[in-house]
């Protein structure tokens, strides 16, 4: 695609998703057009980068304003039509593909593909979430997820945005959705992505409290502090998760707490006794 066709095809995108037309292809051909710019101000063009492309959407159409109301509009309308169904879906594989919006493409892939953009415009340019967007995503992805997997990708989803490597929200955002979402979650029904989630919140929010060291990794972090932010919801979950796999993880994720703490901190090993 030329670049004089780029921008005009990029505003045609947002256009389908204001109209909630087509919207997973959309979203798929904004990211392809996107990606044809240049990150670097050293390889950038007249154009620009794809931070500025994405930044300059943002100002002129409230790119994100779009994106939520097309996320709530979607996820009524997915409802609705399950919910008039004469025979509800064998299975969540089944409601997985089933095209709820019209169409052919099937629930999940609308699901993905709107959270798939989203991570790309947060990763891409200096657009941000709030709490309020925090809310909307946790309402309609967690709360309202019409399967399992839909359900678990949206786990996924924030696992990843709570990168230690690669933060993409900020830190009072982070203990937001730590301490006011993933900490009061169903821990009876809770899935491994479920507890995957919490895990990484809880790494990275007692990190930025300077109660964990190494927290990039699961495997080697360090406890520096024992009154740890949100032990007593995982403990909670530990005990409560009727999925026996889920509740093992959790026991022996809790116990190993232990082996956690830093070496130099003998007092604190003593604790645990």
């Amino acid at each position: 695609m030329c670049q004089d066709q780029r921008r005009p095809f990029l505003v045609r995108c947002i256009r389908n998703l204001a109209a909630h037309a087509s919207v997973p292809q959309s979203l798929q051909l904004a990211q392809e057009i996107l990606d044809q710019y240049p990150t670097s101000h050293l390889r950038a063009s007249s154009s620009g980068t794809r931070g500025a492309v994405i930044d300059l959407l943002q100002r002129e159409h409230e790119l994100l304003d779009i994106f939520f109301r097309d996320l709530i509009a979607y996820k009524e309308r997915a409802a609705a039509a399950l919910a008039q169904r004469a025979t509800a879906p064998a299975s969540d594989d089944e409601a997985n593909v089933l095209p709820l919006a019209g169409g052919r493409v099937g629930h999940y892939a609308h699901a993905k593909a709107r959270l798939d953009f989203l991570r790309y415009l947060l990763t891409h340019s200096s657009i941000s979430l709030s709490a309020t967007h925090v809310d909307l995503l946790w309402k309609w992805m967690v709360c309202g997820a019409l399967t399992r997997n839909e359900r678990d990708l949206s786990f996924r989803w924030f696992k990843r945005l709570c990168s230690v490597t690669e933060l993409l929200i900020d830190a009072d955002l982070v203990r937001y959705l730590f301490e006011h979402k993933l900490c009061k979650l169903d821990f009876e029904h809770i899935s491994e992505c479920g507890f995957r989630c919490l895990e990484r919140a809880f790494r990275l929010v007692n990190a930025q409290a300077g109660l964990l060291g190494n927290a990039e990794d699961k495997h080697r972090f360090q406890v520096f502090d024992l009154n740890l932010i949100g032990l007593d919801a995982l403990w909670q979950l530990a005990l409560e998760a009727r999925d026996e796999g889920v509740a093992d993880v959790a026991i022996e994720y809790m116990t190993s707490l232990y082996d956690r703490v830093a070496s130099h901190t003998p007092a604190r090993r003593a604790e645990l006794r």
